[in-house]
Order: structure tokens, then sequence, then C-alpha cells
């Protein structure tokens, strides 16, 4: 493929040889975090239009989550892995352009369907073209930003994407309450014009981020290497077993906040009697403080840990904080008031962005410059895989519990504490096996660290 000269493009500078333009790079920095942003307000917009959904259709909780949680989420680990394959081999730039109209589009048909089969099928569109932000992302910002500013800018959209999450949700409550009076004016369900409201940006989105045009791989040694690339199964036999336990430890973390995030705002309107609008700031709170305390407590531990453990620190601080996540799930199940629940919440959400937020780095640094897409595909893969589980499976257990109590909370902590656990489990045995290898030295002649 013949891919343009990136780095002499004079409107955004003349870098260095080799090395891509920082105005540039920055530039789709903040158009990446508006992407973020966008997508997981579109997601949010599914969360907090269940009970509207639940009495229009007729679903149980079961069903809900089938549509709003299994389906979606089990769609999007399907596409991760192919679409990790498509960033490995053409230009990014537009197929992140054609993941957002994708996923835009299928925000707007959730606003006109009429049957609840349609919605499924909406929200797969949905979740598909979204699938595709991850491993665009993580491939191309380390061929954007020299070695020097990767984990900055790692840190950077992590941090972005998580206050995204609670701005999105408490966005999406924000367009609910703003759509109702005009709704009534149309004489439409206000659900409906709301979905079609979020899907406006998409477009617009998309075409700020055609200007960042398509960085060599590979970065800065791009130019320099000659290298043979490494062979998938190459790479899998030399870093496969600890990757294994990597992906997984991390996923089952991304079990227990699947849950919380699909059912703690239903449960505020439910068991707390808060309304759709309040439930979206309250979400939003928890999801922005937990996400300020965890990237700020992970920089923290970052900083004091890595001295004495390496390049271990970050799968030493993620099995702290499963434990930590675990003790937090039991006092979930026992939430009994609004505020109670909104600060295990954010408790348990800042405990895992502490574990999550130096991923990207370690994913990066493990896989050669020419898989990137497909490692970060695998990766999105096994965690949609146990998201996609999570919520439907919570529903079932509130299912079994009718008239119990707070039901999803306690069917959340029934199945996050082991969840929790068992990530723990798996990050302990990886650190274990880490330790037979040697220590990297940044890059290997492949372009990747060894685990």
């Amino acid at each position: 493929m013949n891919e343009p000269r990136w780095t002499q493009d004079k409107a955004w500078g003349t870098p260095l040889p080799g090395t891509p333009s920082l105005r540039r790079a920055w530039y789709a920095l903040v158009v990446l975090s508006l992407i973020a942003i966008l997508g997981i307000t579109d997601r949010q917009m599914l969360t907090l239009a269940v009970e509207p959904l639940k009495q229009d259709f007729q679903l149980s909780d079961t069903e809900l989550g089938l549509i709003v949680g299994f389906g979606p989420i089990l769609f999007s680990a399907i596409a991760s892995p192919l679409l990790g394959w498509l960033a490995d081999r053409v230009d990014r730039r537009w197929l992140m352009v054609v993941c957002i109209l994708v996923w835009s589009a299928g925000t707007a048909a959730c606003g006109l369907v009429t049957q609840s089969w349609m919605l499924f099928l909406c929200t797969l569109t949905l979740a598909v073209g979204e699938a595709g932000l991850g491993p665009v992302v993580y491939s191309l910002l380390p061929d954007l930003f020299p070695a020097r500013l990767r984990t900055t800018a790692n840190t950077i959209f992590f941090a972005m994407s998580l206050f995204g999450a609670g701005l999105g949700i408490a966005g999406a409550g924000a367009i609910f309450r703003l759509a109702e009076p005009l709704a009534r004016e149309l004489s439409m369900d206000t659900w409906r014009l709301a979905f079609l409201i979020v899907a406006v940006p998409g477009p617009v989105i998309a075409a700020l981020f055609v200007p960042i045009g398509h960085p060599p791989r590979g970065g800065e040694g791009a130019r320099t290497s000659h290298v043979a690339p490494e062979t998938v199964a190459q790479y899998w036999r030399r870093s496969g077993r600890m990757l294994t336990c990597l992906l997984f430890g991390y996923a089952l973390s991304a079990f227990y906040v699947g849950a919380i995030l699909g059912w703690a705002p239903v449960s505020l309107i439910r068991y707390f009697h808060v309304d759709l609008a309040q439930a979206g700031v309250y979400s939003g709170i928890a999801i922005g403080g937990g996400s300020v305390i965890g990237v700020i407590a992970g920089a923290l531990m970052a900083r004091g840990l890595r001295p004495r453990f390496g390049h271990r620190m970050p799968v030493v601080v993620a099995c702290a904080m499963a434990l930590t996540g675990a003790g937090l799930l039991l006092c979930l199940s026992a939430a009994t008031t609004t505020t109670w629940l909104v600060a295990v919440m954010t408790g348990i959400l800042a405990a895992y962005i502490t574990g999550a937020a130096l991923t990207p780095t370690l994913l990066q640094d493990v896989a050669p410059p020419h898989l990137r897409g497909r490692v970060i595909g695998a990766s999105s893969l096994i965690t949609y895989m146990f998201q996609a589980i999570s919520v439907p499976a919570v529903g079932a257990v509130s299912d079994a519990l009718h008239g119990t109590p707070h039901a999803l909370l306690k069917g959340t902590a029934w199945l996050g504490i082991p969840a929790a656990l068992a990530s723990a489990v798996l990050f302990a045995v990886c650190l274990r096996a880490m330790q037979a290898h040697a220590q990297p030295q940044g890059d290997t002649r492949h372009g990747a660290a060894t685990l």
C-alpha cells in the first residue's frame, strides 16, 4: 500500500525525519477523545432507556439484558478481531470514519423501531461500529507519538474516555430531559427523539478525524527497521501463555464492572425511585469520580511501585485492585440508600480503573507494531465476551429473585465477587510466569518487549 508522506505535511509543521508532527498528534488525540465520548454517550442512551423500553415492548429483565447487554457486546466481541485485522492493513483514518457513521446510523435507528427484534438488530449495528474504537486508537497512538510521550498520550486518552463515560451518561440524562417537551409537541416518545438527537454529532466528528492522515506503522522506527516482521505464530509461542492470563484477568474484572454499569442506573430508578435524568446525573458522578480517583491512584502507584517491580508493576496493581473490588462488591449487596450505592459504585470503578489505566501501554509494549491492532482486537474480544455474559446473567438472577429487595444489586455482587477473585488469581499466575523471563529493555528486534 502506498502510504502518504504524512510527516511532511506543511500545514502541521515540519518535524524531524521519520517522526510524526506533534501538532497533528495532539489534534488527533483531542478528536479521538471526542469520538470516545460520543460512543459512550450513544451506548449509555440504551442504559437509561431501559425502563421505557421495558414498558413499551413488555420485556423481562433477562430479555432486556440480551437486547441491551449480551447481543451488542457479543457482536462487538465478534467484530473486534476483524476490525483489529483491518487496522493492521488499511488506512485507519477511513476505518474509524466508517465505524463512526455505522454506529451513528444504528443509534438513530433505535429511535425508529416498532418491535423488540428491530431494537435488537439496531443495537447490534451500534455495537459493531463501536468495536473499531479500541483496535484503531491503541494501534494508532504509538505511531502518532514518539516513545517518550506514548504513556502520556495513552493515559490522557484513557482518562478522557473515563471522564467521557461520566459525561456521557450525565449527558444522556440531560438529552432525555431536553427532548421531553419537544417530544410532547411532536406527539412521540421521549426516548425515541433522544436517540435521534444523539446520533446527529457523529458525521461531524467523523469529518474532524479525516485530516489526521495515515502515519507510518511503527512510528519513529518505521523507516529504519529492516528486520523481517514476526509472524502471529512466532509471537504466540513467545508470549502466549502470559498474554492469556493477562487478557482473561482483565476480562474478568470487566465482567463485574460491565454488570455495574448496566444495572446500577436501573437500580437507582427501580429501587430508590430516582427519575431518569437524576439517575444519569448520579451515575455520571460515580463514573466521573471513580475515573478521577482511579487515574490519579494509578499514576501514584505506578510511580511508587515501578522501582520495585519494574515491568511487572501494572500486573501487581491490577491484582491488588481486583481483590479490592471483591470487597467493595460485598458492600454493594448491602446498599440501602442512594448515597451508599453511588459511593460503592464510585469505589468499585476507581479500583478497576486504577488497575486498568496502564493496560494499553503494556499491550503496546508487548505487541509488535504490525500486530498491535490484532492484539488489541483479541483483548477486546475476550473482554466483550465477559461483558456480554454479565448483564443478562445479572438480569437472570434478578428474575429468579423476583420479589427480593434490591435483587439486581444482589445479583451483581453474587456474580461479581467470584469474578474479581478469579481475576486476582490469574494476575498472580501471570506475575509468577513473568518472573521466568528477562526484564524487557525497551523494544526488541520485533518492535515489542517480551513479557
